[in-house]
């Protein structure tokens, strides 16, 4: 295995003999990535089989990944059946939270027009109990009980992160929330939001993907997946159809939804009732 260090040592004294700060700088940064990648990889079976064993004793839930549908409620092979997955209707509160949750992390996957569409969610085991919650929520479009996986180190999170995820089964009643949620395989905001959102689809979509602020006491609502025009088309939404007074704030390249602080109780009286107790956190509680 080669010497990182020593290779680090050895290209930054050629780059300074010839004052090649973009070669100095480009080596640190692809060193430190080839490093992370090595750490990951030795994270031990010993350590993962611990964290599957803690997180199956406090979830109730088996995360191996060999693993067959459940029985018990409708979480059987009768879910695979054509006339099961063409004759499931959402109910009304899957709805809601689903609008709110494709405003979030969630995806909605259609391969072609010709087919059927499933969800896809994933959370940090932090938020293991929250995801569950989503898992119980859509479990008669489920086959399968959450799978315990783990993300390599990035420039951005520099330990290695384990994720809960699942995903449901291909259903033909989803296919209008892809439909009107997706525009060439990216998110979009639909045209009748204002007639879909709801305190509900608010709560979860703080769940799924906001955050408090602590220092400047104020909420913010992550669009990295939408266009500006789309951004500025929520903002006027919260203020029309919640009187919430927000304002839109650049990360990078993103641009991201801050609900101010002179409407944070409000945002609260709104969401709080659907708020799941380990989320409460996310509206400073």
């Amino acid at each position: 295995m080669w010497n990182f260090n020593y290779l680090i040592q050895k290209y930054i004294f050629i780059s300074c003999i010839f004052n090649l700060n973009w070669v100095k700088i480009f080596i640190i940064k692809l060193i430190k990535y080839l490093n992370s990648i090595i750490l990951f990889k030795k994270l031990s079976l010993q350590d993962e089989a611990n964290l599957i064993s803690k997180l199956e004793k406090k979830l109730n839930l088996d995360l191996s990944e060999d693993r067959t549908p459940r029985n018990g409620k409708k979480t059987n092979l009768e879910k695979y059946t054509k006339t099961y997955k063409d004759n499931l209707v959402l109910t009304g509160y899957q709805i809601i939270a689903l609008i709110g949750l494709l405003l979030g992390d969630a995806h909605a996957e259609r391969q072609k027009l010709t087919g059927n569409t499933r969800l896809l969610f994933e959370q940090s085991t932090i938020h293991s109990e929250y995801l569950l919650m989503l898992h119980e929520i859509f479990e008669p479009l489920v086959g399968l009980s959450p799978l315990l996986s783990f993300r390599a180190p990035n420039e951005i999170k520099v330990k290695v992160t384990s994720t809960l995820k699942f995903q449901t089964l291909r259903f033909t009643c989803l296919n209008e929330y892809h439909e009107i949620f997706y525009l060439n395989k990216k998110k979009i905001i639909p045209k009748n939001i204002d007639e879909l959102l709801t305190p509900i689809g608010l709560a979860f979509w703080l769940q799924d993907d906001g955050s408090y602020h602590i220092r400047d006491k104020i909420i913010v609502l992550s669009t990295d997946c939408f266009d500006e025009s789309d951004v500025d088309l929520l903002i006027i939404l919260l203020k029309k159809k919640f009187d919430l007074d927000c304002r839109k704030a650049k990360d990078r390249q993103y641009f991201r939804i801050v609900i101010k602080q002179n409407s944070i109780e409000k945002f609260k009286i709104l969401v709080l009732p659907y708020i799941h107790s380990s989320m409460l956190y996310k509206l400073g509680l």
